[in-house]
């Protein structure tokens, strides 16, 4: 499936100042005044179930991964929605079809050789936005590479995914700087 819409993600991003926002509940539990001050927030899955208790309830753009079903809930978040997944694609109605955009397979098979497993909504969002952003600068909040539970569901498990190797991969394409 090709991706039309991903243009309209890279002139969101593009040279701006850009807050990714994660699940950790430790974005709860200290939250971050900070990310309001940033030209665009984008939050990750049904991180924006949370939103009013991180210290900003805006989401310019919510990226989410295998939740098809959720797809109109999710519209009703913010305008536009980035499918991370490489899965399921297939099930999202075509009436939605005009308001997502997806994150290209290629990029996932790359990502998902460099990082060595297989990447989280987390990781594929850093690695979309690195590629977009030009000249803006990416911050990530509530990434805590699961440290802590996830905010909405209370788990703390990387299921299929490398904590550690993912952390590398957030410090290389963004600096340690940049995760608060």
């Amino acid at each position: 499936m090709s991706d039309i819409h991903l243009d309209h993600v890279r002139s969101l991003v593009a040279g701006r100042n850009v807050a990714l926002i994660g699940n950790s509940q430790r974005l709860i539990e200290k939250p971050n005044p900070r990310i309001a001050d940033h030209d665009v927030i984008i939050r990750i899955n049904k991180g924006y179930q949370i939103a009013q208790k991180t210290g900003c309830s805006r989401t310019d753009l919510l990226l989410v991964s295998a939740f098809p079903n959720d797809v109109p809930e999710f519209l009703q978040m913010t305008p536009f929605v980035t499918y991370m997944s490489t899965k399921k694609r297939d099930l999202i109605d075509s009436s939605h079809r005009g308001r997502i955009a997806y994150y290209p397979i290629e990029w996932w098979t790359e990502l998902n050789k460099r990082i060595g497993e297989r990447p989280s909504t987390g990781c594929m969002a850093v690695d979309m936005l690195s590629r977009l952003i030009g000249n803006g600068e990416l911050h990530l909040y509530g990434f805590d590479f699961w440290r802590s539970p996830t905010s909405y569901n209370g788990l703390n498990r990387p299921g299929p995914h490398s904590p550690n190797a993912e952390e590398a991969y957030a410090h290389c394409m963004v600096g340690p700087r940049n995760i608060h």
